[in-house]
């Protein structure tokens, strides 16, 4: 959040003994559930100055919505946490 402030962070903390060397490989961003995000591109300042990242910007309320709507059930259900 410092260089979008009012942005809202989560991640995979709670693991079970499962998934315990899991890895969080997608990265999605949100906004007012009609834009989104979706990459794997590492959101780090290293890898968007000095590697080839993609990722995909989609507008349309039917994909952001339904990106939206699964994150909140994620946290809902404790799967991932704020930061």
């Amino acid at each position: 959040g410092l260089l979008v402030p009012a942005a809202r962070l989560y991640s995979w903390l709670k693991k079970t003994d499962e998934f315990a060397d899991d890895r969080v490989r997608a990265k999605v961003a949100v906004a007012d559930g009609k834009v989104c995000f979706i990459t794997c591109a590492n959101l780090t300042g290293y890898a968007m100055e000095r590697n080839i990242e993609a990722g995909i910007l989609v507008t349309g309320d039917v994909v952001a919505r339904g990106l939206n709507d699964h994150l909140r059930s994620l946290v809902e259900t404790g799967v991932i946490s704020p930061v």
